[in-house]
């Protein structure tokens, strides 16, 4: 195979009919390349007059049935293991993000598993009862620029689905760690109905490309952007219409009465930590392990690192980057010298050279502390879930989601404690990296925020 026609199979943008950039250019993306436009700010601002006139032109003709039946369509076909764009997208996805094959196929298809005409029939009323008590209704912006977070491959998916729901029409651009996954998706909704090529462009930029950030983010009516808060913040120096969700972080909860099978909950955690590389929101970056079970805390997290070492041959793990190596041998060189207060780590092999198996600190110390990601967890001691909910008060109104393998009379006692610290999701431990398709859109998500915004026409910031 050339060259030419490897770069022309990694096509990595789509726009609005008709509309072709003037020149592309090749962008590496690890030992991959890809094809993007090569054009300046005036070519984004004509993309999204055009994506605004498409919005005008056919979101009226496009029903809440026919919306749902494309978008259940473009799944069925992508959960084909034949199908092109899914074969093309899995083909690449491993090199681009580093992340275990067998692991970003489990994650897609748990995605698409989502999008059927039911769920999303179900979704759709229960967005609309919910708006309705608010005397809102299911209406977006007419064009939003959607800025995608760049850990958790195939998550434009759902963006686009919240667009589509949400009868708006969006700009995507897409992590330059999967820049190919949300132009085949709009292909595959193009080709079934090709009004949709009208309503979605992708198209990645670099950040250093401020004008055409800023050329976006005054022609769009509002920018939605999710990753690391320092995203956010240079988005809002060019626009003041945007919806941002910061890094947050996940923690899991262990009841003294759930460690009666510590080794069946230490595999369903390991596979929530190994999930991506903990380098989502979604990833649990400590466990609190209440005392007086049948087994300690300080074994329990031996029995982590096993499942960690157990993980690893179903999901190899990604090479760890210098900077994550880094902290992570500190942090073991930091508890092993406060080895005295009864702090330690433990790792799947007995060699401590090897970092991608993965870390388990054990301290006594309550504080909260996050970890450098690459499968590296802490666990603490905790005298009773009270105390733990407590130690984890500085990290209040940060924590995306809480994993919980507690007794339900237990955990409805502790409700009211674990909804003060605002979490956006409460799970049982082993499904923290699988969350339904509403908690994405609708329970704070892109469609319940997109209709929140454009009907309180002020910019917010979550």
């Amino acid at each position: 195979m050339t060259a030419v026609r490897q770069l022309a199979a990694l096509q990595a943008f789509h726009l609005p009919a008709t509309m072709t950039p003037s020149a592309v250019r090749t962008v590496p993306c690890g030992p991959v390349a890809v094809e993007l436009p090569d054009e300046g700010a005036p070519f984004y601002r004509a993309v999204v007059e055009r994506l605004r006139s498409a919005h005008t032109s056919v979101m009226p003709q496009l029903t809440d049935e026919q919306t749902i039946t494309l978008l259940a369509e473009a799944a069925k076909h992508w959960r084909h293991p034949d199908h092109p764009a899914r074969r093309q997208a899995l083909s690449i996805l491993p090199t681009l993000t580093g992340y275990a094959p067998r692991m970003i196929e489990e994650g897609l298809d748990h995605r698409l598993a989502q999008l059927t005409p039911e769920r999303l029939a179900r979704l759709i009323d229960d967005a609309d009862n919910r708006l309705a008590r608010q005397d809102r209704i299911r209406q977006g912006p007419p064009v939003a620029l959607v800025v995608v977070a760049g850990h958790i491959p195939g998550l434009a998916i759902d963006d686009i689905t919240g667009l589509l729901l949400a009868r708006s029409a969006g700009l995507i651009r897409p992590s330059i760690r999967d820049p190919i996954t949300p132009a085949l998706f709009v292909r595959t909704l193009a080709e079934i109905d090709p009004r949709i090529g009208g309503l979605l462009a992708v198209a990645w930029w670099p950040r250093e490309a401020g004008a055409i950030t800023a050329a976006v983010g005054a022609a769009v009516d509002v920018v939605v952007a999710s990753g690391e808060d320092d995203t956010i913040i240079e988005l809002s120096r060019h626009t003041p219409r945007i919806i941002g969700d910061g890094h947050r972080w996940s923690v899991a909860l262990i009841g003294a009465e759930a460690l009666t099978d510590a080794d069946a909950l230490a595999a369903s955690l390991a596979r929530d930590v190994c999930w991506y590389e903990q380098q989502g929101c979604l990833s649990p970056h400590l466990v609190y392990v209440e005392e007086g079970g049948p087994i300690t805390p300080r074994l329990f997290a031996k029995q982590m690192a096993a499942a960690l070492g157990r993980q690893a041959h179903q999901w190899p793990p990604a090479a760890v980057p210098i900077e994550a190596a880094s902290a992570i041998l500190q942090l073991r060189a930091d508890v092993e010298f406060r080895a005295t207060t009864g702090a330690d780590f433990f790792t799947p092999s007995p060699s401590i050279s090897r970092l991608a198996g993965g870390t388990v600190l054990y301290d006594p110390d309550p504080a909260p502390r996050p970890s450098p990601g690459y499968r590296t967890l802490w666990v603490k001691p905790a005298a009773s879930m009270d105390t733990a909910l407590d130690a984890l008060t500085p990290w209040r109104g940060r924590i995306e989601s809480i994993g919980a393998a507690l007794s339900d009379e237990r955990l409805a006692a502790l409700r009211p404690s674990i909804s003060h610290l605002g979490p956006s999701r409460l799970t049982p431990i082993g499904t923290m990296q699988e969350p339904p398709l509403r908690w994405r859109l609708l329970d704070q998500g892109l469609l319940f925020k997109l209709t929140t915004w454009t009907q309180t026409n002020s910019a917010t910031s979550f």
